[in-house]
């Protein structure tokens, strides 16, 4: 039997015990040797990488403005704080697992509402109901619930518009 035996045509794996550290040394060697030489181009691929990803998450993320995101993240900061203050009065408390899922529904309600409010804006386009102002700030808080609930589904679907709508812009 030979001293080697092949996985792969170019590849030999030693059989002893005493020959695997000089053919992970190879290894070893090899691999910086292939870092070294490409280096460059590695480094440039990956900067262009970071670049689109950067652009990306400025059309995306970026997208709203910056009085409409705050206005939105205070209110659903306010049911955040509202649900982990019901949930720590609980028999069981709160845990990590809890407060993320609330925080990151929190981040997410300004494109959450976003959705909304272009939806509602497109069915009821620039009509005017005069209502009852109580009923009205029921329902808007409920639909303000209901969005913060339901952001973790319905905000990729306006993180997709805004990227959509800006990409679109920056190419006219």
């Amino acid at each position: 039997m030979a001293d080697y035996f092949y996985i792969l045509p170019s590849l030999r794996v030693a059989e002893e015990w005493y020959q695997w550290p000089s053919l992970l040394l190879g290894f070893f060697v090899s691999g910086v040797y292939l870092i070294c030489r490409y280096a460059a181009k590695i480094f440039a691929l990956l900067k262009v990488e970071m670049d689109l990803m950067r652009q990306f998450l400025a059309i995306t993320f970026g997208g709203l403005t910056p009085s409409y995101y705050a206005r939105q993240l205070f209110f659903g900061a306010l049911f955040a704080i509202f649900f982990i203050y019901m949930k720590s009065h609980t028999l069981h408390g709160i845990d990590f697992a809890t407060v993320a899922v609330f925080v990151v529904s929190t981040l997410l309600y300004p494109y959450s509402r976003f959705v909304y409010e272009s939806v509602v804006g497109f069915i009821m386009g620039r009509n005017v109901f005069f209502v009852n102002a109580l009923l009205m700030l029921f329902f808007k808080v409920i639909t303000m619930f209901i969005c913060w609930f339901l952001a973790i589904f319905i905000a990729p679907l306006g993180l997709l518009y805004l990227y959509w709508h800006h990409s679109r812009q920056l190419s006219n």
